[in-house]
């Protein structure tokens, strides 16, 4: 793939020293590359369409945001789509957290709370899942039966492959079932970045200024709350103190949902059940990872 990589800084004549593999290569699900040249970019080549698609999108509309990368080209080599975009400076925060003294990450989680409220607020929609002009099929406007439909894929997929912790699967598949009862069915979806968390996210060497926001594959139409569940999956809001600071940031831009703990709880048993449903085969740390996260919550 650093070929393929080659060949297409060569096409868009970018100039470079070297280029890095960086990322999760071993997945084989995208590959990404640090270009090293007069300016560093950011090479990411995609295994699957619409992955590339939804990236795409993301970058277009936050354009404005200092936080978030700039696209420079994008387009398909041989089969495989990709993006070339600026390279966001700092460093990734999941590096730093566990250094960070609690005062540093009281004013970190208030920016983080500030930059979600303010990518929440970018656009509004009367409807879930992929954008429209992306999709195959009609949206679902109803969110309970856009969730329902979304989980049943997920349970499927569990099934069909005859994993280990059977009952605690089916546990967790009868407490979603309680919650759809609870959730509130009116809720306005937001363009949501779907994997907010400390692996995303990018902080200064001062290690309380917010830098950047990265990896936007997953980005689509949802619900607000769904990106509040990989802050708690990577226990950055384990305490009051932070979960406050969090909170303060983001709700200078919108308010949280009144069926807030309700969602919290459908939202970790759905990361938990999701973070399964592909990685026993493939990647068993995420595989266990799954299952703690829906012993811890059940």
């Amino acid at each position: 793939m650093k070929k393929q990589a080659e060949n297409i800084l060569k096409k868009e004549k970018i100039r470079f020293m070297n280029i890095v593999p960086v990322g999760h290569h071993n997945l084989n699900r995208n590959y990404v590359f640090l270009v090293k040249g007069q300016e560093d970019y950011i090479l990411k080549i995609y295994g699957k369409d619409i992955k590339y698609l939804c990236e795409k999108k993301a970058l277009e509309i936050f354009a404005s945001f200092d936080e978030t990368p700039k696209l420079k080209a994008f387009g398909k080599e041989n089969v495989y789509p990709w993006i070339l975009m600026t390279k966001v400076e700092g460093q990734l925060l999941q590096e730093k957290w566990g250094l960070l003294s609690t005062e540093n990450k009281i004013i970190l989680l208030e920016s983080i709370g500030s930059l979600l409220g303010r990518l929440h607020i970018e656009q509004h929609h009367n409807y879930f899942g992929l954008w429209k002009d992306l999709s195959p099929a009609s949206p679902e406007k109803s969110f309970i039966r856009y969730r329902m439909k979304n989980d049943e894929k997920i349970i499927k997929k569990i099934r069909d492959q005859n994993l280990p912790n059977t009952r605690l699967f089916e546990k967790a598949f009868e407490e979603l079932s309680k919650l759809y009862k609870k959730l509130n069915p009116e809720i306005e979806s937001t363009i949501c970045h779907r994997d907010y968390s400390l692996r995303n996210i990018l902080v200064g060497h001062d290690e309380i200024t917010l830098k950047g926001l990265i990896d936007f594959e997953h980005c689509q139409i949802d619900d607000p709350a769904i990106d509040f569940n990989t802050l708690y999956q990577h226990h950055m809001l384990d305490s009051k103190e932070n979960e406050n600071a969090f909170f303060k940031g983001y709700e200078k831009h919108k308010s949280r949902s009144e069926d807030f703990l309700e969602r919290k709880k459908y939202y970790m048993i759905n990361l938990g059940l999701h973070t399964c449903s592909w990685s026993y085969n493939t990647a068993h740390d995420f595989f266990d990872s799954g299952v703690g996260l829906l012993q811890e919550i059940l």
